[in-house]
């Protein structure tokens, strides 16, 4: 499963930037965060017969702009909302830093994240456990722009 930040500083989590490829940038991450989810949770040739339906949300804490050399704190939740039977599975999340910052941090539920800390351009791969239909799990991010925003 991968989740795929961005490319560009100015459009980390859809953060920075004051036009319309902010809004694309946000729509392309949680089409990509589903899209890797779904893939982490069944093995080639088996079947699965369990509903998930991952709900994430991904919001900033603090304010903007932020200058250079700020941390910005990112909380991401990842729900279950499926129907069951069964648990999700346990799968993956691989996060893109972007050049021009650093994620400096992670903490929570969402775990074993690694290589952190990390300048970017880099990716970091993160465990999300199994989750009951009807679970929650989150965990933060703190990264650490060079660039005001």
């Amino acid at each position: 499963m991968s989740l795929a930040v961005c490319s560009s500083t100015k459009a980390f989590f859809g953060r920075y930037g004051s036009n319309a490829a902010a809004g694309v940038t946000r729509l392309w991450l949680v089409f990509w965060l589903l899209t890797a989810l779904m893939a982490g949770l069944a093995a080639p040739g088996t079947a699965q017969a369990q509903n998930v339906d991952w709900v994430l949300n991904l919001d900033d804490i603090g304010s903007d702009p932020i200058a250079a050399g700020g941390t910005i704190v990112y909380n991401l939740r990842v729900d279950n909302n499926g129907i069951g039977p069964g648990p999700a599975p346990a799968t993956t999340i691989d996060i893109t830093v972007p050049a021009a910052t650093t994620l400096l941090s992670t903490a929570g539920g969402i775990t074993g994240c690694a290589p952190v800390p990390v300048t970017g351009p880099a990716t970091v791969t993160c465990n999300v456990p199994s989750l009951i239909v009807g679970g929650t799990i989150g965990m933060t991010l703190d990264l650490a722009t060079t660039t005001a925003g």
